[in-house]
């Protein structure tokens, strides 16, 4: 049973009072808050599908980061692990950050810059991890062309609307996988893998910026995660003349910490759409999309906008910013 005695047989840290569940994220895993006589500890719980394969660059990116106060420290267990075992699941302990999430209406220039910088000193810290796995998990699958004859009227469901543009792009897409032309040529690197607002804390105590939830991490080209973490701060009821300003402010404090090279700047949104396309339908496939609509209609709705404004944001990219 997990308990404070889970924390002290383990960690070797006296908790005074009961863990407390902070929240339950569904499939990924589960978080409790406790303390001892001097701060509070997050316990965190990898989703019982998760193996030592993906917890273990997950603890090390944190445990990395945190060296550079871009993360919560992680706690070695007794073993000298940054994680341990009980019964079926993971755990692994850190420091709770006192701060708030900043929300994306509260985006002023100052905060937009702040983050741009701070996505960045990530990446390029974690390009520098000297832990290389062969075959990492990356998040990102290719459709079997041959074993999924998929047809676009079966990835759609009926009640989604709006959305025609896609099938054109589709079946490029499947062509352009069956003949192996997917040859995007960006460096891999560890990533977080699922930046976003929720997962980036504003400390109280200095106003630095922390990010947390590590489960995703992946070996992956950071364009990946650059067009990701914009496309959740800008405003998609707007296409990109309205959402400019967030770009070039991104863009130009980004790139004043790890600049881009040309090929990730014309490629960057091309690579993330198909991740997109990708991702649709090889999750899809596995389920109904009936019971993942909100999913679905998520990354539809990423998908109409990049198609709609593609050619704006190249030439962007392509400038000076």
């Amino acid at each position: 049973m997990l308990n404070y005695k889970t924390i002290q047989d383990n960690w070797n840290i006296k908790i005074v009072d009961e863990l407390e569940l902070v929240k339950n994220q569904g499939y990924m895993s589960r978080v409790w808050k406790c303390k001892d006589n001097s701060k509070e500890y997050i316990l965190k719980e990898f989703a019982i599908r998760f193996d030592e394969r993906s917890i273990y660059p997950a603890c090390e990116c944190q445990k990395y980061l945190a060296l550079f106060g871009l993360a919560p420290n992680v706690y070695y267990t007794k073993d000298m692990m940054l994680y341990c075992k009980i019964d079926k699941h993971f755990y692994f302990l850190s420091d709770k950050i006192e701060g708030t999430n900043i929300k994306s209406r509260n985006l002023s220039k100052e905060i937009i810059s702040c983050l741009g910088k701070f996505v960045a000193s990530i990446h390029l810290r974690l390009s520098t991890m000297n832990i290389h796995l062969e075959d990492y998990h990356t998040w990102f699958e290719v459709p079997n062309v041959e074993r999924k004859k998929i047809e676009f009227k079966d990835l759609i469901a009926s009640d989604i609307s709006g959305y025609s543009f896609l099938e054109e792009q589709y079946y490029y897409f499947l062509k352009f996988v069956s003949n192996k032309h997917l040859n995007f040529k960006f460096p891999f690197q560890f990533i977080h893998g699922d930046m976003h607002l929720n997962n980036i804390i504003m400390s109280l105590q200095n106003n630095d910026l922390k990010i947390i939830d590590f489960d995703q991490v992946s070996f992956f080209p950071r364009v990946y995660e650059i067009g990701r973490f914009l496309l959740t701060i800008i405003n998609l009821e707007k296409d990109f003349h309205g959402n400019i300003k967030i770009f070039q402010i991104f863009f130009h404090a980004y790139t004043s910490i790890y600049p881009l090279s040309k090929d990730e700047k014309s490629g960057m949104f091309d690579y993330y759409y198909f991740c997109l396309i990708s991702n649709v339908i090889c999750y899809y496939k596995e389920y109904e999309v009936k019971d993942n609509l909100k999913f679905v209609l998520e990354r539809l709705q990423k998908m109409r906008w990049i198609n709609e404004n593609i050619n704006l944001i190249k030439e962007f990219l392509n400038s000076d910013f």
